[in-house]
């Protein structure tokens, strides 16, 4: 979906990704009610089946979408023909080499036969020459297959952009951050004193600031006011004060304010991510690129989760605010310094899409 919305949004992507982004934080309000509803009245199995059926609909509209409209005179059909044919390409290559090289390289113990079967100091040598021949061959086969996995996934791209690795090593704090953030909420109001029918409230303000910040940094980013690197720093700072203030404070319409601005920066910064992939990474790229981010970004929730229950069994809520504020401190700074690197190289590809 987003790979399409890439290809077909060229103008606005920031707000069309925010907004299709912010049914996650709509369903973060209204899924946990509807899904008590959905127990009390069909019980487990039904709710699963009812729910399975409600994720089918992403299906069903990806059927509706059309194909991309050709661009430059290029058919949609050539361009899936172009990996198979690269594909034939490289095994044709791989084919004549095999080939060529067959009448060069002979193995050890076919050198043997070709010198007869001499002395036992002629088969140790060549013995100890067939175990280097296999080692070689071993290890030239495992480097290729490294060399090969790391171009075909695109990892090469953290070595050919270097700020990419800081960006997806960034993604992984942001993940985590959220998700923890989100897992304390409730039982953090517990913690404070207040009854579970209140403490629900900080889960409803921080879905609310979810929802808002995943469209506004839309407006903000498309109509140049800031960049998106530059709205990730802003929300990590503010995000910081947020979390070290929230010990400090008792009162549960504090709490509830610090939950909806907590919401309105992790929003931003969850939505944005995918927008900083699209405006720094060049166009041809951008599949690899987005990749990276699904998967540090995928590696950042469980250690979310991890981190969340570990801090707050060991030592209490207040010092896991603390200790997510910290994060935030140190992904500010990481990103103050990817900021500078990128203005410094003039990488960003806005006017490419």
């Amino acid at each position: 979906m987003v790979l399409r919305m890439c290809e077909e949004v060229v103008d606005g992507f920031a707000l069309a990704y925010g907004i299709v982004n912010a049914g996650t934080a709509v369903g973060m309000m209204v899924l946990p009610i509807f899904t008590e509803f959905l127990h009390r009245t069909y019980g487990w199995r039904g709710t699963v089946a009812i729910l399975g059926a409600i994720c089918l609909h992403t299906s069903i509209l990806v059927l509706w979408m059309g194909e991309p409209a050709a661009k430059d005179g290029v058919d949609s059909q050539d361009v899936r023909r172009q990996p198979e044919e690269h594909i034939s390409a490289v095994t044709l290559n791989e084919e004549h080499n095999v080939s060529s090289g067959s009448d060069v390289e002979q193995s050890p113990s076919e050198h043997l036969l070709d010198r007869g079967t001499g002395s036992s100091l002629d088969r140790t040598q060549v013995r100890l020459e067939s175990l280097q021949y296999v080692c070689s061959k071993l290890c030239s086969n495992i480097t290729g297959c490294l060399h090969e996995t790391w171009k075909h996934f695109g990892l090469s791209i953290l070595t050919e952009l270097p700020y990419t690795l800081v960006l997806n090593a960034g993604f992984l704090v942001i993940s985590l951050v959220n998700t923890a953030w989100v897992i304390y909420l409730i039982p953090h109001g517990v913690s404070k004193g207040f009854p579970l029918s209140q403490a629900v409230f900080l889960a409803l303000y921080g879905s609310i600031g979810q929802c808002i910040g995943r469209v506004v940094q839309g407006l903000l980013v498309d109509r140049n006011w800031v960049t998106s690197v530059e709205l990730t720093i802003i929300c990590s700072i503010v995000g910081a004060f947020t979390l070290c203030l929230d010990p400090l404070f008792h009162n549960l319409e504090i709490i509830c304010t610090l939950a909806f601005i907590g919401g309105l920066v992790n929003g931003a910064r969850v939505s944005i991510t995918v927008v900083i992939v699209k405006q720094f990474i060049p166009r041809e790229r951008f599949k690899h690129g987005y990749s990276l981010n699904c998967l540090f970004f995928g590696i950042g929730e469980p250690l979310g989760g991890i981190v969340a229950g570990y801090v707050a069994n060991a030592f209490s809520f207040d010092i896991a605010y603390e200790v997510l504020g910290s994060f935030e401190i140190l992904l500010s700074i990481a990103m103050i310094t990817t900021n500078y690197f990128i203005i410094r190289t003039d990488t960003a590809t806005d006017d490419i899409w």
